[in-house]
């Protein structure tokens, strides 16, 4: 509970950038304990089925992004398992497919494309080629076993990209 306070206290403070990506205990507690840590991130990555355990059931994705982006965050994506992933700003909505590759095992897969994502905004790079690593990093992370391997350096990253340059983010 602590840190429901210490946070927003400490990214205001220092004036941080803050993606946050709730965790399952997280998830449990709604979206009035989590609204504190929502306000102040500048990203809120969450897959289909936690925004709809937050918001509600609502299948459409544009009003699963509103719900959660009415929170505070300054940029939401919501992953959709063989859907790809979504993302709105609150000026634009975009979709990514997945990139396809042979499955091994799906451990790690939304993690992966939570790090991806916010290594590239670290980087300085726009949302579009933030969903296009966060992808890219799930997609790598599926062919392996376990949560870790096949997680990409940012070489081996940009070398994945610089092949599959037809991968683009859509208007959604």
């Amino acid at each position: 509970d602590k840190l429901h306070a210490q946070i927003p206290e400490y990214v205001k403070q220092y004036g941080v950038k803050l993606g946050f990506n709730p965790g399952s205990h997280q998830l449990k507690e709604g979206l009035e304990v989590l609204s504190p840590i929502m306000q102040v991130a500048t990203v809120f990555l969450v897959n289909k089925d936690e925004a709809q355990e937050l918001l509600g059931n609502s299948e459409d994705i544009k009003e699963l992004l509103r719900g959660l982006k009415s929170r505070g965050p300054q940029v939401v994506v919501i992953t959709d398992d063989g859907k790809g992933s979504y993302c709105f700003d609150g000026t634009n909505f975009y979709h990514l497919d997945i990139f396809r590759v042979p499955v091994v095992e799906m451990t790690g897969a939304g993690d992966a494309y939570s790090t991806g994502f916010i290594c590239a905004l670290a980087l300085g790079l726009d949302l579009k080629e933030a969903m296009r690593w966060g992808a890219m990093n799930g997609a790598s992370v599926i062919q392996k076993i376990g949560a870790r391997e096949g997680l990409l350096t940012r070489e081996e990253m940009e070398a994945f990209l610089a092949k599959n340059k037809g991968f683009q983010v859509q208007a959604l």
